[in-house]
């Protein structure tokens, strides 16, 4: 979930994989801003995005049915 594209600079895109191998493109561009470094994690079977070198929001995917 975003970062920086070496060359290209902060993202906003999504990506998931079932094998951990061959990765899809959810979105190239998600409603949070574009950010370098934030912090990922999966907590209460949501996936978070926290932050970043210049942002200090929260955003939480929703719930797996």
């Amino acid at each position: 979930m975003g970062g920086d594209s070496f060359g290209v600079g902060p993202q906003s895109d999504v990506w998931y994989s079932t094998d951990g191998a061959n990765w899809t493109q959810a979105t190239a561009s998600a409603e949070w801003s574009i950010r370098n470094y934030p912090g990922l994690e999966v907590f209460d079977s949501k996936m978070w995005i926290i932050g970043g070198n210049s942002t200090n929001d929260v955003w939480q995917t929703a719930p797996t049915p």
